[in-house]
């Protein structure tokens, strides 16, 4: 067997990259086509399964010959770029992104392998699809021998149209095979598992196994692969989303793992599984990519089910899609780990999956056993679940509440939605305030009344004239004891940490003197947003900061608005404990992946269609209500924190008018008891 041949051929089939949106940790979420991860194994020889149960007997060792039964052959099947999604509803076009097959013009072609060597005889037949499902039908056929394979070739230059037809591109191919025993007449599907599949039973059946074993032990294999036991192969639904997902998780971990730029280097994965049936040979690349799949899953995954909902039928099974991905990926870690079966004796055991990828803005990465199925986590801090009854409109809320070992914290597990006040939902739309629950103005939040608003200034000069005195360039104060008091709190510290002490103290030298000319231009632009009709300010000497450090603004009885320490508390572990600069992660939902505090925390995002079929996030929010107390000088004053970053500190009480923009409007409220 020629090998270096046949990764040669790989390689060079590996060239180009389909519809690869889906990236390792994106933002922008092109996310209808994205989830077609097997659409991205563009132009690759891989290995996967067939949709045929074969029975037949026979292999290398037996030559069947030339038989009447060979004579006239039709071999028909489905060619598949990738999962085959049940459609759901062809009255949208917009949402039906799930091609079931190869498109109009791709070619199939069959060749004849000698029933010894299996190498090509040089008998070829081809089909052309002439349908948009990628049914293909290859009749007439009279062969030598019993074994085929079969590579089904995506048109060169096509497209997927707007409208849902097909157009001219760049020279992009997409290519899978398939291995088949013509005696066995059922139907062949060719895409990314049975390429796998393929090459595997080739080497299966080269050291004496007949074609049926080899095919049911590559099969088992597969589903081994994924941590998958049990399971008949030819029992998935072909048009099932655990199919669908297990075939995407593959991809993206393969495409992860090398990225765009470096196609060619996924042949060892492939070559792994074609050597040995597992991925193991590559285990370490293997759980690499597993990790930068998983991440960016979470970031998905906490993006509430109601949102995917919205958008339609296919998007919500794309969302029960993704659930699955966490379970085939947890499994292929499994595998990589050595950690065995997920059974009854091993529920509630945790294997730490870090090592060696640990990051400083990650928690520790695992994966637990729980109900038969591995499933990937995060360490946990100490908490436990309960829940709360707002007396004002019976409205009933999870709770949490986490041990830091030295304190604990009781939260409410979701945004508060409280509606006896002047509230807004995400968006203008009544049904996000059910998903993420309502928005708030800071004010109404404090609890205060609108008499606290500043009286807008005559003209301009007078609103500089007003402002200048307030602008101080006097230094600030070194506060050693809040940096000592910073530093002391440390595990550990580094000379960074320490730095970050310094600064927050304010022990990092400035030249006030250069600040004047600043000064000058921001209060000509303060100036110009006071006097737009649009803006609205807060007068600060009406607003008392020490009594609403412990305010309970809006929340119900026995509960208040949370301040800087509420939030510094987590922060401060997660800072502490992980060495994170991007503390919001940690406090982020995924259904089936355990967040470390159980804070149930959600982003917030609105998304839509856009021209060319992706899913896109048109807004992503995540600010909250935070207070402090006005004689912490360097804290923010009254503000907001934005969960998906550090907290956000940029809104001070540095001059008496305090501005209502965009920052301060619309703020979710999660309260926390007294």
């Amino acid at each position: 067997m020629n090998y270096s041949k046949m990764c040669e051929q790989f390689v060079c089939k590996m060239a180009a990259l389909r519809f690869f949106l889906f990236a390792c940790l994106a933002i922008a979420l092109n996310f209808a086509i994205a989830t077609l991860f097997a659409v991205l194994f563009v132009g690759c020889s891989m290995g996967g399964s067939t949709e045929e149960t074969s029975q037949s007997i026979g292999g290398p060792s037996e030559n069947p010959g030339v038989q009447a039964s060979l004579e006239n052959i039709s071999v028909k099947g489905l060619a598949m770029v990738g999962a085959r999604p049940e459609p759901l509803d062809s009255a949208k076009p917009e949402m039906g992104v799930s091609v079931s097959g190869m498109p109009k013009g791709s070619v199939v072609t069959l060749y004849e392998l000698d029933a010894d060597s299996l190498e090509r005889t040089g008998v070829s037949f081809a089909d052309t699809i002439d349908n948009d499902g990628g049914m293909f039908d290859i009749q007439g056929v009279t062969l030598k021998s019993p074994y085929v394979w079969i590579t089904a070739v995506e048109r060169n230059g096509l497209t997927m149209n707007v409208d849902g037809s097909w157009g001219e591109r760049h020279d992009d191919v997409l290519s899978v095979n398939a291995i088949v025993d013509v005696r066995d007449s059922s139907p062949v599907t060719v895409d990314v598992f049975s390429d796998l599949v393929a090459y595997r039973v080739r080497v299966l059946m080269l050291v004496g196994n007949d074609f049926a074993d080899a095919m049911a032990q590559a099969k088992r294999e597969i589903l081994e692969a994924f941590g998958t036991y049990g399971v008949a192969f030819d029992s998935l639904d072909r048009t099932g989303l655990d199919y669908y997902a297990m075939q995407s998780v593959f991809v993206r971990v393969v495409f992860c793992l090398y990225g765009s730029g470096n196609l060619m280097a996924s042949a060892p994965i492939s070559k792994s599984f074609e050597q040995t049936g597992s991925f193991l040979r590559e285990k370490e690349e293997v759980k690499r990519g597993v990790r930068t799949v998983f991440n960016d899953l979470r970031f998905k995954l906490s993006i509430p089910q109601g949102v995917y909902e919205k958008m339609g039928p296919q998007v919500a099974r794309e969302y029960q899609a993704m659930l699955l991905y966490e379970k085939y990926l947890a499994g292929m870690m499994s595998v990589m780990l050595d950690a065995g079966r997920c059974t009854a004796e091993q529920e509630g055991t945790s294997v730490d999956a870090s090592e060696g990828y640990r990051s400083s803005s990650e928690a520790t990465f695992r994966i637990v056993c729980r109900s038969g199925n591995w499933h990937l986590a995060y360490e946990q801090v100490p908490h436990t679940f309960g829940t709360m009854t707002d007396a004002r409109d019976g409205h009933v809320y999870k709770t949490v509440t986490i041990d830091f070992g030295d304190k604990t914290q009781t939260w409410m597990a979701e945004n508060l939605n409280y509606k006896g006040v002047t509230t807004n939902c995400l968006g203008g739309h009544e049904q996000n305030c059910d998903i993420y629950g309502s928005q708030y103005d800071w004010h109404v939040a404090m609890g205060l009344s609108d008499s606290i608003f500043l009286v807008e200034f005559a003209s301009m000069q007078e609103c500089i004239d007003s402002l200048s005195p307030r602008y101080s360039t006097t230094p600030m104060p070194y506060d050693s004891v809040y940096i000592e008091k910073c530093i002391a709190g440390l595990q550990e510290p580094d000379s960074t940490d320490i730095e970050k002490c310094k600064y927050y103290g304010g022990g990092i030298p400035v030249n006030y003197d250069s600040l004047r000319a600043v000064y000058d231009i921001e209060i000509q632009e303060r100036c110009e947003e006071y006097m737009s009709a649009s803006a609205s300010f807060i007068d600060a000497g009406k607003v008392n900061m020490d009594s609403l450090a412990i305010t309970q603004g809006v929340c119900p009885d026995g509960w208040r608005i949370p301040n800087f320490d509420d939030w510094e508390a987590i922060f401060g572990y997660i800072d502490r404990k992980w060495r994170s600069n991007v503390e919001g992660r940690f406090l982020l939902a995924a259904p089936s992946i355990e967040d470390p505090f159980g804070f149930n925390l959600y982003n917030t995002v609105e998304m839509e269609w856009d021209g060319d079929r992706s899913l896109l996030i048109k807004r992503m929010l995540g600010d909250y209500i935070m207070i402090s107390k006005s004689d912490d000088r360097y804290r923010p004053r009254a503000g907001f924190v934005n969960m998906t970053e550090v907290i956000n500190t940029s809104y001070r009480f540095n001059y008496d008018a305090v501005g209502i923009d965009a920052f301060f409007r619309n703020l979710f409220v999660r309260c926390i008891k007294d």
